[in-house]
């Protein structure tokens, strides 16, 4: 899934589809597909839904996204305080995002070690020229 990124929020592409006619939304599970008709109003195309707005630095550590899964544990994440939060274990954290929140942290992570090993690369082809 494409992810497009600018420090910590990100554009993540949403797994369900929507009727552009009546507004109902399927979720991303397989029974229905891009293209298909409409089970409910017959004469429209489903289509896939906006993209997730993730920001992985709110509700540090575990992020923030605006899909129905993460609406959900909303609640249950806003009652923890910082340092609460910060004390779940890594299986704690995990349970607590959504899909989208965990593929916006794996594109971040991995950007960021991207420009880890060019920096790191970069300044040991530096410490070789004469």
């Amino acid at each position: 899934m494409p992810i497009i990124g600018e420090d910590t929020v990100f554009l993540v592409e949403s797994r369900s589809l929507q009727c552009p006619k009546c507004t109902r939304r399927f979720g991303g599970n397989g029974k229905l597909t891009l293209g298909d008709p409409c089970p409910f109003c017959v004469e429209s195309i489903v289509k896939r839904m906006i993209p997730h707005r993730v920001d992985v630095a709110r509700m540090f550590p575990i992020g923030q996204c605006g899909c129905w899964h993460a609406a959900k544990l909303k609640k249950q994440i806003e009652q923890l305080t910082l340092r609460q939060r910060a004390a779940l274990t890594y299986e704690e954290q995990e349970k607590l995002r959504c899909h989208h929140i965990k593929l916006a942290r794996s594109f971040a992570l991995n950007r960021e070690m991207w420009r880890y090993e060019k920096k790191r690369l970069n300044g040991a082809s530096e410490e070789r020229q004469p």
